[in-house]
């Protein structure tokens, strides 16, 4: 447990660097001098960096160890928040990139530090709070970005955020001794085919492609929702506080949400059918997104926002455990590298369609109604998967 913790964290520093970017730009971007709803563009240009990043790692993870490649990580991720409160648009596409380089490694050196010390009984339950790190960084963003920038400025909250990747490594330092030891001194390969070997790995099995396309849905649906609900609340009439809690709570939501779907699917359902009823509630939940207004009741709106983020954030540790758990031996980094690649498409393409649909739309209906519909046929397709390809079983049982 202490291990998954501490791989937690790791994926808490790049999430709420991320979302802080999103949760600030209501503050931050008249400086910049661009709309906050093209925080969808930025957040797509970070993953689609991240794309390319996790998929090149891999070499990096197998010379100089899962650990070591997570420190520098946590490292550029501060570099990358320090260089956004310059408060330039050169900055903020700088900072973007840098997010990018930083946060594709962090699953696939992951992986091979949890398979260590998890096993099939237990490893759905233990990759989703790993997993619940990315909602974890989204709780420390809601809460600690709009709360310092509302008392000094938006610049002190993002660099508040910062504080998690110096904590990270402290606490990662001390497991270089026991994850680290396996490094393999071949020459890095710096071509484009070792850029796209782990995806093409993933592309030759049928199912598989067709898994990671799911989760190509599910992660874009995911962070369009972290990416504009802030904004989308602030919009609505509710201040930049009010919206960073219940952004909270859908943090608080993810975290648990992840939690309780690794536990359902270890114990109780196979990951088919609960990556189906996540997409299910999802979808439901995302086409109600419309109706809130500031007239809701509070406690309600605590509720909801907690419904939606346990659905649209709880996916990844089911889904990223049975890739690590079927891969090959000693192939787990290249396997979760290349999923991830897939995955990290979605993320780089649907939330800046879905700011584009807003601007074009004036507004969040559409794309709201849109998501839901994405959610509802990516769960619809794994059922398709699981009877088209059921010689593959493997991936659902």
């Amino acid at each position: 447990m202490g291990v998954t913790l501490a791989m937690m964290l790791t994926m808490a520093v790049g999430s709420s660097a991320i979302l802080a970017v999103a949760v600030s730009a209501p503050d931050a971007a008249p400086d910049i001098g661009v709309q906050a709803t093209y925080v969808g563009i930025f957040t797509g240009f970070v993953y689609f960096v991240s794309m390319f990043s996790g998929s090149f790692c891999t070499g990096f993870i197998v010379r100089f160890g899962p650990i070591r490649v997570l420190q520098v990580s946590a490292l550029i991720t501060i570099f990358g928040l320090v260089i956004f409160t310059l408060g330039t648009p050169l900055a903020t596409v700088i900072c973007a990139v840098l997010l990018g380089i930083a946060y594709g490694p962090i699953n696939p050196a992951n992986a091979p530090v949890l398979l260590k010390v998890t096993n099939s009984q237990n490893r759905a339950f233990m990759f989703s709070i790993k997993q619940s790190g990315v909602t974890v960084g989204g709780a420390c963003a809601a809460l600690a970005v709009p709360i310092v920038a509302t008392s000094w400025n938006w610049e002190l909250g993002i660099l508040s955020i910062a504080l998690l990747g110096v904590l990270s490594l402290v606490i990662l330092y001390p497991l270089r001794r026991r994850f680290d030891i396996e490094r393999n001194y071949t020459a890095l390969s710096w071509s484009f085919s070792a850029v796209i070997r782990p995806v093409m790995q993933i592309l030759k099995i049928p199912l598989l492609r067709g898994f990671a396309m799911v989760g190509f849905t599910f992660a874009g649906v995911q962070i369009s929702v972290s990416s504009f609900f802030v904004v989308f609340l602030v919009e609505k009439g509710f201040t930049l506080i009010e919206a960073g809690v219940f952004f909270l709570f859908v943090n608080i939501g993810g975290i648990l949400g992840r939690i309780a779907w690794g536990s359902l699917s270890d114990k109780w359902l196979t990951p088919k059918y609960t990556l189906t009823a996540i997409g299910v509630v999802s979808a439901v939940s995302l086409s109600m997104m419309f109706m809130i207004s500031v007239s809701w009741n509070v406690l309600l709106l605590y509720l909801f926002s907690f419904i939606l983020g346990s659905s649209t954030h709880g996916w990844n540790g089911v889904f990223l455990a049975e890739v690590a758990d079927q891969s090959p031996e000693g192939e787990s980094h290249n396997w979760t590298g290349g999923v991830q690649f897939l995955i990290y498409g979605g993320v780089a393409v649907l939330p800046p369609i879905f700011g584009l649909i807003v601007i074009s739309t004036s507004g969040y209906t559409i794309p709201f109604f849109l998501t839901a519909l994405s959610s509802l046929l990516a769960s619809a397709s794994l059922l398709w998967l699981y009877k088209t390809y059921s010689e593959f079983r493997w991936l659902f049982l």
